[in-house]
């Protein structure tokens, strides 16, 4: 019980990266699979209903593909601040 009584003293900024890392991703995730399939949806109808020609649609699919990949690089940014916030260590520690 010592153990963890110390472990939680000494890596209490450790823990609470991490958790609001995942708190972040998983809102993330629920926020960009509800909002996102709506504003796909969106773009698919006006696409089908306007003939919009090569240049418009190019930026559309352009825009659909960063909408698709930009989860992958959110989460990808929320890693690095966990695991770069755990590795920091505190100036004004006691030894």
């Amino acid at each position: 019980m010592r153990i963890f009584r110390r472990f939680k003293r000494d890596n209490r900024a450790v823990v609470y990266a991490w958790v609001i890392v995942l708190v972040m991703m998983f809102t993330y995730a629920v926020v960009w699979f509800t909002a996102g399939w709506a504003a796909m949806k969106f773009v698919d109808t006006a696409e089908e209903q306007f003939d919009l020609g090569e240049r418009p649609s190019g930026i559309i699919t352009l825009a659909k593909n960063v909408f698709a990949w930009h989860p992958v690089i959110v989460f990808i940014g929320y890693l690095l601040y966990a695991f770069v916030s755990s590795q920091r260590r505190d100036v004004r520690f006691d030894v």
